[in-house]
C-alpha cells in the first residue's frame, strides 16, 4: 500500500482480508473507503481493473482463478502456487480470457539489477559463463524464527518461500530452459521446526551454470551475486545496491592468479 500510494496512475478502491479487524484497520490507516472479508463479493461490487494477491501461496490459485473469472487483471506474489498442477490451472483459466497476470519478481526491477541485466543483454560482459547467488539470512530471520509462520507449511518450508527469488534471477541470466543439477541441504542451526537451514542448488542451461546458496545462519543479511562473462565479471550487492565491473586482465607467462595476490 505504501508503494501503491506513490503511483499516480492508479487508485486503491478496496481491500479484502478474511480477518475483519485486520482489513478494517488497514482500510482506516490508508484511507481506503471499501473493505471486504469476501473476495468474490469485492470483485462483483467494485469496478476493479487489477487485483494484487498478497495472501500465503496456498490460496493463490483459487483467488487468481476467481479474479480471472471476473475479468480482473492479476498481480500475484511469489511463489505463484505450491504445485505445478495449481500453476497449470491458472494458465488454463487465462486462455482466451483477455486477462493479464504477472508474478511479483521484485528483485529484477531494482536499480542495480536492472543495470546488471542491461550490461548482460548488451554484450558488455561478453558471453555468459555462469552466475553465483548467495542469499544470507540470520537465525533471527522473522519468517524462519517464527514456528507458526505459514512459510513452514510450504513444500520446502522457508526455502520454498525464498528460492523463487534467486531462481528467477538465474533464469533471467541463463534463459528459461533451466535444469536442476544437484541439491545439497544441511542443518546447522537450532530451530527444531526447520529440518534444514543451509542449501546449495546447482542449475544448468545451454547458456551456463548457476549456483544458489541460501543460509539461515549467517552473521548478517546479504544478497550477493557474481556473474561471470568472457569479458567481464560483475559483482552485485542487492542490499547495498552496488555493482562492480571487473574487466580483462592479462597475465604474463610466468604469472599466476595467486602470484598477484
Amino acid at each position: 500500500l505504501r508503494a501503491l500510494e506513490k503511483m499516480k496512475s492508479l487508485r486503491v478502491v478496496a481491500l479484502c482480508d478474511n480477518d475483519k479487524e485486520t482489513v478494517t484497520a488497514a482500510s482506516n490507516e490508508w484511507s481506503v473507503k471499501k473493505c471486504y472479508t469476501n473476495f468474490t463479493e469485492m470483485l462483483e461490487n467494485e469496478d476493479i481493473s487489477i487485483v494484487s494477491i498478497l495472501t500465503p501461496p496456498q490460496s493463490h490459485a483459487s483467488l487468481a482463478i476467481e479474479a480471472i473469472r471476473h475479468r480482473v487483471n492479476v498481480l500475484i506474489e511469489k511463489p505463484l502456487t505450491i504445485s505445478t498442477g495449481e500453476a497449470e490451472s491458472i494458465l488454463t483459466s487465462l486462455k482466451g480470457s483477455g486477462v493479464m497476470l504477472t508474478i511479483n519478481y521484485g528483485w529484477l526491477f531494482n536499480k542495480v539489477m536492472a543495470e546488471t541485466l542491461s550490461l548482460i543483454r548488451n554484450g558488455v560482459i561478453g558471453g555468459v559463463l555462469g552466475v553465483d547467488i548467495r542469499c544470507l539470512h540470520t537465525k533471527e530471520d522473522p519468517m524462519a524464527s517464527n514456528a507458526n509462520h505459514w512459510c513452514h507449511r510450504l513444500p520446502g518450508g522457508r526455502f520454498g518461500e525464498v528460492l523463487p527469488h534467486p531462481v528467477y534471477v538465474v533464469q533471467s541470466i541463463l534463459g528459461d530452459n533451466l535444469k536442476t543439477g544437484s541439491v545439497v541441504a544441511t542443518k546447522r542451526g537450532s530451530l527444531p521446526w526447520m529440518p534444514y537451514d543451509e542449501l546449495y542448488v546447482f542449475l544448468q542451461s545451454s547458456m551456463g551454470i548457476g549456483q544458489v546458496y541460501v543460509s539461515f545462519n549467517a552473521p548478517r543479511p546479504a544478497v550477493l551475486i557474481d556473474v561471470y562473462g568472457t569479458r567481464k565479471i560483475l559483482q552485485i550487492d542487492l542490499i547495498n545496491q552496488t555493482l562492480i565491473q571487473l574487466g580483462c586482465r592479462t597475465l604474463s607467462k610466468m604469472d599466476s592468479a595467486f602470484d598477484c595476490l
